[in-house]
């Protein structure tokens, strides 16, 4: 019987190389020798991993890999390699936030520094960085007056502080002591000293529910500061003002009439906790003038459209769409529970793990595996929540306004093209389509004709530069050192911003082009023949007419004339 035991690879966390390492060492305690070491892998990474690999090593298959290579094949596809800087910035905009504990802070700033390459610099980036973002600006000033610090007396000396201020503010806790200053602070020295405020508990400063004087925050009602709120952005369905919920609206006591015209319908769901991390999001259904943003993902393969939501971490689709499309998944306990900020409890079913595609105007495609899609019973929706927007990577899209009537439901247009998709999926597999015949211009004269290309605006240079990589990258055109023809290209703007190529061919190839001849035939058509000439009458037909004897009497005019009619 084996040591110990390797729970599968979860896709979602990336991390791909400490699991690796954990394998590893599975391998050694059990003593697997080296011919079984692919087979164990594959056994225990759990088969959405092993779908992966296939996926990857095809047309190959994961077990004709040695163990390094196929441990490498998924470390480029899960763990590619990020830019420098990048993470160093990241790295240097995380601070402690309020209420956090010290230890959870630092494991946070090494876990982001493990990607920044410090080298031999890394405690010292460590200590800057951790003394920088603390929170507290009184134990951040003490560190400060510090010499000859380093990391580890850094750490030390935060901890100890924090270990003091929570000391304090226990033994506080039943009332102030004698001597306290109006914050609760000891004073040394006797009557003829200077008060010294020692770790000030003040509500404000303390960044949570351990403040010894919290207060109500005006905008919702709840103990917290109000400049921490999270409704600081949400609009009154009564006043239609910015900044507070209707219950804490100063004009609660008006007619309500007089707003029932701009009242929005809004749903907000956050959960339980007060952390400035934890899960809020927006559902938006029909309001006057309120159109949702819209971005299709497909899930699955089924084209879904979602509302984007900067404020929710979650995506949610509703029961009903899961029931529709997706009852084939495999639905996840979870323990996030949600409630609206009129106290209602809302429960998800669970989450189900995707495959998420997205693909902008220009045909770029994004995927991501294994996402997490929160089922909630009714439900309005679906939500685009933040994570997914970073799985998939969509710093820059482009959103459609589009108003849902009945958002629970893909119409039936889109369940045709979604039918066609599938049946000719060659045809709309995205990328540039392959034309195979071939054709040939023929010109007047042998004399090429060459135009230098225009001045660009400076703001459409670099977006062209990158429209050009992007189709030298796709094959679409090619890149020469030199030619006799030269024709210069005219930029145009897209709806969605990107930008279209295109070539100004009329100063160059067009007038020198062999036009081929193609005579119009003659068309008979209700008495009149259509040809090179024209529309005309068909002269067979006015033959009568024309060759009618001239009238001389009273009757041969009307004899003509009901000829004529």
């Amino acid at each position: 019987m084996p040591y110990g035991k390797i729970e599968s690879f979860d896709l979602s966390s990336r991390k791909w190389t400490i699991y690796v390492n954990r394998v590893k060492q599975f391998i050694a305690l059990n003593e697997i020798k080296n011919s079984l070491h692919v087979a164990t892998l594959i056994t225990v990474v759990g088969e959405p991993t092993y779908d992966l690999m296939c996926d990857l090593c095809a047309p190959d298959k994961p077990e004709d890999k040695t163990f390094d290579v196929l441990v490498e094949i998924v470390k480029k596809h899960l763990e590619p390699r990020r830019s420098e800087i990048a993470e160093r910035h990241i790295f240097r905009q995380r601070r402690q936030k309020p209420g956090e504990d010290l230890s959870l802070y630092l494991q946070t700033l090494k876990h982001l520094a493990s990607t920044c390459n410090f080298a031999e610099k890394l405690e010292e980036n460590l200590r800057d960085q951790f003394v920088s973002g603390l929170v507290n600006d009184e134990m951040r000033s003490r560190i400060f007056a510090e010499t000859d610090l380093n990391y580890k007396r850094a750490v030390e000396l935060a901890l100890a502080l924090e270990a003091a201020e929570r000391h304090a503010e226990a033994s506080g806790s039943g009332g102030t002591a004698p001597g306290a200053g109006p914050h609760g602070a000891a004073v040394a020295g006797g009557a003829g000293a200077a008060p010294v405020q020692v770790h000030k508990l003040d509500a404000a400063d303390s960044g949570g529910p351990r403040g010894a004087r919290q207060r109500h925050c005006w905008r919702c009602g709840r103990q917290h500061p109000a400049e921490r709120c999270k409704f600081r952005q949400y609009t009154c369905d009564l006043c239609m003002a910015k900044g507070h919920l209707k219950n804490m609206c100063k004009n609660v006591s008006e007619r309500p009439s007089q707003f029932t015209k701009k009242k929005k319908n809004q749903f907000f769901l956050e959960a339980e906790t007060e952390n400035d991390d934890s899960d809020f999001y927006n559902i938006q259904v029909d309001g006057v003038a309120d159109k949702p943003y819209v971005v299709q993902i497909f899930i699955q393969s089924v084209p879904i459209n979602f509302e984007v939501d900067t404020g929710s971490k979650i995506s949610a689709i509703n029961e009903h769409m899961f029931k529709m499309y997706f009852q084939s998944c495999e639905v996840f306990e979870c323990n996030l529970t949600l409630r609206s900020y009129t106290g209602n409890v809302i429960k998800p079913i669970g989450f189900i793990r995707v495959l998420a595609r997205y693909v902008n105007c220009n045909g770029e495609e994004r995927t991501a595996r294994a996402l997490p899609l929160y089922v909630i019973p009714g439900g309005g929706p679906p939500i685009l929540g933040r994570a997914w927007l970073r799985h998939l990577q969509l710093n820059n899209i482009s959103i459609r306004l589009n108003h849902l009537g009945q958002p629970n439901t893909v119409d039936e247009t889109e369940q045709i093209i979604l039918n066609f998709k599938q049946e000719f999926s060659d045809v709309f597999a995205p990328g540039l389509g392959t034309c195979t015949k071939k054709f040939s211009l023929r010109l007047k004269d042998d004399e090429p004709v060459f135009h230098k290309a225009r001045n660009l605006p400076l703001a459409l240079r670099e977006p062209v530069e990158k429209e050009i990589q992007r189709l030298v990258s796709q094959g679409t055109i090619v890149r020469v050192e030199n030619s006799d023809y030269g024709t210069p290209i005219v930029p145009v703007i897209k709806k969605c911003g990107s930008i279209r190529i295109c070539g100004d061919y009329k100063v160059t190839i067009n007038p020198k082009l062999k036009r081929e001849p193609y005579p119009l035939p003659r068309v008979c058509y209700l008495g009149h023949i259509i040809d090179r000439d024209g529309l005309r009458p068909d002269p067979k037909k006015i033959r009568a007419i024309a060759e009618s004897p001239r009238p001389t009497d009273v009757q041969q005019l009307k004899a003509l004339v009901g000829l004529v009619n």
